[in-house]
């Protein structure tokens, strides 16, 4: 295997690592959650048209809310980062070819950059191991289910993802 370089690249301002994303989209690009995210969260999701097509957020969600979600996916995504060592391997710094296998991402948060630099926050993708086994139509296997995929190693390719997403 060949090593291949990051497409994280690295914010020279914040020192955040982030994705940006292609032409016709390079004003978009993904971060980690900042503390400052809050206000549109809770704003989101008291909108009517979007909590209606989530499951699991409360509603009326309140700052409260917000910044335990933000504390607890902000964490997460530190800890990818960590273990990616992004000082090293982001813009292809690596060291080694060696291949390492992680299981989350340490970017979430969707930013628009604006004409005058700013970031404007729009929206959360996550993508994260599925806990979720309704399918299963037994609430026992689906916890079964549910352990199981948590206890699979990063790499394995019989873990299940779930995707999610949320715009403003």
């Amino acid at each position: 295997l060949r090593y291949r370089p990051s497409p994280l690249k690295l914010n020279p301002l914040t020192l955040e690592p982030y994705l940006p994303l292609p032409a016709p989209h390079s004003n978009i690009i993904i971060t980690p959650p900042r503390a400052s995210d809050s206000p549109s969260i809770v704003e989101a999701l008291n909108d009517l048209e979007v909590t209606k097509t989530l499951t699991g957020p409360p509603y009326p969600y309140t700052l409260d809310h917000a910044k335990e979600w933000q504390n607890t996916v902000m964490a997460e995504c530190h800890r990818v980062r960590d273990v990616l060592n992004c000082s090293q391997r982001i813009e292809g710094k690596a060291d080694s070819g060696k291949k390492m296998w992680v299981d989350g991402v340490p970017v979430r948060a969707i930013r628009e950059i604006q004409p005058d630099g700013s970031e404007l926050f729009i929206g959360d993708v996550g993508m994260l191991r599925s806990q979720r086994f309704q399918y299963l139509r037994d609430e026992g296997k689906e916890r079964e289910a549910a352990e199981m995929n948590k206890k699979r190693e990063a790499g394995d390719p019989e873990i299940i993802w779930e995707f999610a997403c949320t715009y403003l």
